[in-house]
Parts: structure tokens; C-alpha cells; sequence
């Protein structure tokens, strides 16, 4: 079946249904076809819960300052979203405490398991030792943060990546 709902609409009603059977013979409901309404609507259920992580692991954890053609890849294995995550922002957060955009973006749709997140080292991050920062946004638009300053951490504890 398909059907073809926009986004933001919390209700929507029917106006035609079309049936077919295994022989191939037709049916035609609702005003869409001049028949009588089907009294059916479609109702959205809230999003009320955020996307969370269990797991978050970088690959790899050092990196030279000069590279800056290898994919540092950030998985996290999602759970909790009802929504589905689709939508990031990833963050290096040096050890002055400044934020350095790393990635962002629109991801596969992932209601849960491993979402990985590839990102090169970006050019101003200079040696160190810098923690990641995660943003996940859901289709409801909903967002989730992890490893920023004084906000929820990183499962397992601080993701870092160590510039030489």
C-alpha cells in the first residue's frame, strides 16, 4: 500500500482508497471518486522519545595534524527513537574547551544499530587531545546531544582523538 502523508501533518483524512484483488477487479471508495466518504483518518502518534546511543567508538583514535585525507569514522550503535535518526552535527572539542565542526550532515535512516559517522581531520585542529561531540536529529526533528561540556556523556565515557 501506498500512501502519502506530509510531513508536520499530525491528521489526515482519507479521502479515496482503492482496492484490488487477486483477480485483477477494482473498488473505489471515498468523495475522491464519487463515492460515499470513507470515514477513515490517519492519526500520527507523537515523537516524545529522543534518539539515544548505548555505544559510541572512533577509528582511528590518533591521528597526524598533517592528515588530512583519512576518514575518522564515529559508529554508534542507536537506540531508543521512534522517529528515526537521520541528521548529525560531530564536533572536536579541543582541550581550551573551543568547538571545532567536524562533520554534518543528513545520515541513513536508522531507528536502531550501528550508525557510522565519517568525517576528515578538519584543517584548524591542532595537536592534542580533542573529545568528540555528537548531535542526532530524528524525522520528528527532534534532537539528542552527547559529549558536549556540562550535557549528557558519551556512553562508556569520553570518545577522545589524540592529534600528534
Amino acid at each position: 500500500m501506498d500512501y502519502d502523508v506530509p510531513r508536520q501533518v499530525f491528521t489526515c483524512r482519507i479521502t479515496g482508497v482503492i482496492i484490488t484483488d487477486n483477480a485483477g477487479n477494482v473498488a473505489l471508495y471515498g468523495s475522491e471518486f464519487g463515492a460515499p466518504e470513507t470515514g477513515l483518518t490517519i492519526t500520527s502518534a507523537p515523537d516524545t522519545v529522543l534518539p539515544e546511543i548505548d555505544q559510541a567508538t572512533l577509528s582511528p583514535a590518533t591521528i597526524p595534524a598533517t592528515e588530512h585525507s583519512t576518514d575518522i569514522r564515529l559508529t554508534v550503535n542507536v537506540s531508543g527513537t521512534t522517529a528515526g535518526v537521520n541528521g548529525f552535527d560531530v564536533y572536536l572539542i579541543d582541550s581550551s574547551g573551543q568547538w571545532i565542526p567536524a562533520a554534518s550532515g543528513g545520515a541513513s535512516l536508522t531507528f536502531s544499530g550501528a550508525l557510522t559517522l565519517s568525517f576528515p581531520l578538519p584543517s584548524d585542529v591542532t595537536p592534542g587531545t580533542c573529545t568528540i561531540a555528537l548531535r542526532l536529529s530524528d524525522q520528528a526533528r527532534k534532537s539528542s546531544s552527547f559529549g558536549f561540556p556540562n550535557g549528557t556523556p558519551m556512553p562508556g565515557g569520553p570518545v577522545t582523538l589524540t592529534v600528534t
